[in-house]
Order: structure tokens, then sequence, then C-alpha cells
């Protein structure tokens, strides 16, 4: 059909081809708006059941009008076949897209919070998509995601799902639910589960079952009883947290999956941090010490007052005491012999010692009535602390300091866990922004550039009747090609050269509005009494007036605006 004309549309390449139908890329040939044209296999045209899906299809795109959604255009029927011309999303099939290169776990986040945007939407008007797979999202070149192919979608308002026979399996296999497999009755909850295996597929870049390793009833036999392996199993460094976001999407009872794509948004972009366990926790304690803490007050001793650990005034005294003090060697050891040589006077040697007998005696009995008296108050006295005691006390307010610095030291890592996860955000969604931004001046580029294409500019050179009239008259003719655009404030630049090529004259001339309708030409004559030969006659400069902007200008300025919002948000916060 490549050449060929669909209404207003001319098709111009293949885009891709299936078993129901084939997607053509085509070109409006009056505004040049790029478009998808679906049109039904030739083959099955003649097959009403399968006619009726394909209209079915077309009338659920036509109510679902979202920025992650493909948009349809119109929808055609005539003898050549059945079509439907949709938005075309230039960009990557998701399937293709994971493929190609590992994906960050924050991106997965960005790219599948906007298709649970476009599903919430299509669930909330009744519409259940069923085959929700990678190969059927869209990531296009703005960093946006569009869910396209709806054909088997079930349509629950009004009871409209004649074209369903009860027992019927519709999806793909490998990313079916429970309840699909078994042709029970669906609702939204089983396009959860599809999106939870398309989360699975994102992450670890693989489908959780080997559709070309395994039969289809053991595929079923394991999406009906097994689990899906963990995400672990192929990449070690994800998270616990997005396995359990698989866990409940993935779960076999509906009634435990999320029960709206608006709660499986708000579980996949919390940033919460799972409680880090104290130490107390992990030995079963109570108190939150560090290990050091908790052994030093457990082998600490407790001093009693029957159980003294310094050293008695008895041994202080014993060690204190001088040699040579027993009584029977008194005066023996300092005295001379009876050849006549001096002894030495008694009181010399034990008045010292006397003194500090007596000291000793007085420290012991202070000590002693420490000991006995304890910590508090006897009698109307309040008794001092031992050294031992002091120590004892310096001890157990180190160790509540400390828990008290733990504490607040957990605290300040979780604020700044949390303020980190906030800017990392802010700077996720400044980034995006700025691409987008860059996008979109790259799409109005791209855009007025096409615009100006359309005004053609042209110029006749007009022989003088006079032949010996000086100066040259060049016949400028304008016209606009296109319908979608209006040319206001042209400047036409006239470049004059003499026989030997040097420029000898630039004149601008100011023409103003071109009114005339598409296809239809104004000549005007520029006179300029220069000696010239030759000539160039161009655009000078003009302003633009797109009568049919892109719709993805549109689209982006939308999901800038969010963007602006959601980082307004943040800020504030």
């Amino acid at each position: 059909m490549i050449g060929e004309k669909i209404l207003n549309y001319r098709i111009d390449s293949l885009i891709g081809e299936g078993g129901v139908g084939t997607v053509y890329q085509a070109t409006h040939t009056q505004l040049g708006r790029t478009v998808a044209i679906k049109a039904l296999n030739p083959a099955l045209v003649n097959n009403e059941q399968v006619k009726q899906r394909f209209r079915q299809e077309a009338t659920t795109l036509s109510n679902l009008q979202h920025i992650n959604i493909i948009t349809l255009y119109d929808y055609l029927e005539n003898e050549k076949g059945l079509f439907l011309i949709m938005e075309f999303a230039k960009g990557e099939a998701l399937d293709n897209f994971i493929q190609k290169r590992p994906i960050p776990e924050e991106q997965v986040q960005y790219y599948f919070s906007r298709i649970l945007d476009g599903m919430e939407y299509a669930h909330k008007k009744g519409v259940i998509h069923r085959d929700i797979k990678p190969s059927n999202v869209i990531i296009t070149q703005e960093a946006d995601a569009k869910i396209l192919d709806f054909g088997i979608a079930k349509i629950l308002k009004e009871g409209k799902n004649t074209l369903t026979q009860p027992g019927a399996q519709l999806g793909t296999v490998l990313y079916m639910s429970p309840e699909q497999v078994q042709g029970q009755t669906v609702d939204h909850r089983t396009d959860i589960y599809s999106l939870g295996v398309t989360l699975f597929e994102m992450l670890t870049s693989k489908p959780p079952y080997d559709g070309d390793q395994t039969t289809e009833f053991e595929v079923f036999n394991k999406i009906i009883n097994e689990p899906l392996p963990t995400l672990k199993t192929f990449n070690d460094q994800l998270s616990d947290r997005m396995q359990w976001l698989i866990d409940k999407a993935t779960a076999k009872n509906p009634a435990d999956r999320f029960q709206s794509c608006a709660e499986f948004k708000e579980a996949l972009l919390k940033q919460e941090q799972a409680p880090a366990k104290t130490v107390n926790e992990a030995i079963g304690g109570k108190a939150t010490l560090r290990p050091t803490q908790v052994k030093a007050t457990t082998e600490q001793p407790v001093a009693t007052p029957t159980e003294p650990k310094t050293n008695t005034p008895k041994n202080q005294a014993n060690e204190s005491t001088p040699r040579n003090t027993n009584p029977e060697n008194a005066g023996k050891g300092n005295t001379r012999k009876e050849d006549g040589s001096k002894r030495p006077r008694k009181g010399m040697s034990r008045t010292p010692l006397y003194i500090l007998i007596t000291i000793l005696v007085v420290l012991t009995g202070f000590l002693i009535y420490n000991e006995l008296s304890g910590d508090g108050k006897k009698g109307g006295v309040i008794s001092k602390n031992t050294p031992k005691d002091t120590t004892k006390n310096k001890e157990d307010n180190n160790i509540v300091t400390n828990s008290e610095n733990n504490n607040k030291t957990n605290e300040k890592s979780e604020e700044d866990k949390k303020r980190e996860a906030r800017q990392a955000r802010l700077d996720s969604l400044i980034a995006r922004k700025k691409r987008l931004n860059d996008t979109l001046r790259q799409v109005k580029r791209q855009r007025l550039d096409s615009l100006r294409k359309a005004l053609l500019v042209d110029g006749t050179l007009i022989e003088p009747e006079d032949e010996l009239a000086e100066g040259i008259t060049v016949e400028v003719e304008l016209r606009n090609t296109r319908e979608d655009v209006k040319f206001k404030s042209i400047i036409i630049s006239l470049k004059l050269y003499n026989d030997a090529g040097v420029e000898v004259d630039d004149h601008e001339y100011k023409y103003g509005d071109l009114n005339k309708e598409a296809n239809q030409s104004v000549t005007f004559r520029i006179t300029r009494e220069i000696e010239a030969s030759k000539y160039q006659c161009s655009l000078k400069s003009v302003d633009i007036r797109d009568l049919s902007p892109p719709t993805k200008v549109d689209s982006i300025n939308k999901i800038i605006t969010k963007l602006e919002e959601e980082i307004k948000s943040i800020e504030d916060n």
C-alpha cells in the first residue's frame, strides 16, 4: 500500500506487521502531519468477529484522550479495508528499549509511573486493556511512555462485552494473570498483574518465564501455582522494595494486589527506607547501645560494702611499715659493741613510726566509715562517693550519653537519607525538564524551518522598455504552498552584482503580510537605479504564524507544566 492515499493521507513506509493488522507511517498531504495508520489484514476483512474487534478498538481509543495513550484521529471503513488513523509516536517499543541497555531503577520508576498514569485513566473510563506487555508500550523521543493496541480491551460500561465468550483466553500468555489463563471473569486488577510482570522485565531485561524453553502448559501452571522468580536471580543489585512491589502486584488472589494503578504508583514512588535495627534489637535487648557499651555494662562488677576492691588499711600499713620493726630485733641492729662504741638514743628511731601509724589509723577509720555509710543520706549526713563509685557513675553517665548520641545520630541519618532522596528526585526532575525544553526548542525549530520552506520567493529580470534607461528592475513572485501557515512582515533581500560578480547593492524590500490563499501567487517589482547585470532574490525574514501546531508541542508543554508543579512542591517542602 506504500504510495497509496487513505483519505488525505499518503502512505510512506511500513512500521510493523502482525497477524491481525499492518501499521504504516503516513503523511497528511495538506497539513504535513505524520500519522500511523493501522490496516486490518485483507485476509481477515470477511471475518466478522475480527472486524468487530477492530471496530471495538476504534471505539475504545476514541473515548481515551490521555498523554500516555496513543490518540485516535480517525476511523475509515471502505472497499479497501478497515483503517485506524492514529497519533504517530516517534520512539522505540519498550521490549526493544530494555533489551538494548540496562535501565537504572530510578529511570524504570519514571517510565513505569507514566504507564501507570495511562492505565489509571483507562480504568476510570471503564476500559481494561487485557494485553499489557512491553511490546505494547512506546518510549518516545520526548522521554515519555505511550500505551497502544487496545484491540482486545474490555469495555465495562453498559455491559459492552459481546465479543468475549465465556472461558475465552485473550492476551499474551507470559503476561496473563491467573484468572485470565483460567478463563475466569476479569477486572482491572488483571492489568495490574500484567503491569507487575512488565515491571519485572523492565528491571531484569528478561520475562519471568522463558517462552522458548517452556511449554504453554508449563507457563500456565507456573502462573497459577508459583510466584515469579526473585529479581536477585537475575540482578543481585536490585532493591528489596522493587521485589515487594512485584510480589504484591502479581499476587495470585486479585484482592491481595494493588487495587488501583494510582495505589501502585504511590507505592512505586515512595522514598521510604526500611527501618534500621538497633544493636540491642539485634541481640534481643531494649536499650539502644553500641555493642561495646552493652558488653561493658554486662561485665562491670557491682561494688558492695562486703567486697571492697581496694587494699585494706591493714595491708597498706603493712606495706608501708619499715623493716626491722620486730621488738626482738629492736635495739640490736642499731647498737654498738661493748668495746665502748656509742648506742643511739631510742626516741630518735620510733617517733616517725608512731606518727605514720596514727595517720594510717585515722585514714582507715575514715574510709571504713564511708564504706559503711553508703551513697545516700544517713542521719541527715550526705556521704561522699568513693573513687570506685565515682568511676561507676561516670561509666553509667557515659553509657546514657552515648545512647542518646546514637539515637540522635540515627535520627539525623534518617533525615539525611530523606533529604538526599528528595534532592535526588529534584535533580532528576530538573534534568528531565531541561531535556524536554531542549527537545521542545528543537521541535519548534524544525517546524518553523519546514513552514518557512512553504513560502516560495522567485525573481525575474525585467528588460527596460527604453534601452538607454539606467538601473535594473526585478519582478518578485511570492506564493504560500501550505494551508496550515500564514506569513507576516515579509522582508525580501535583493542583491545586485556587476559583470565581474562583485556585489554592488544589497537592498531590503519590506513587503508586509501575505494575505493570499494557499498556492495563489502575488507579484511586485523592485527597481534599483544602479548599473548591474546579475541579481539574487531571497527571503530575508518573515513572521511565521503556525495554524496547526504539532500535537507533540502541546504534549511536551503539558509534561513540562506537570514537572514544574512537582518541582515547586518539592522545593516548598
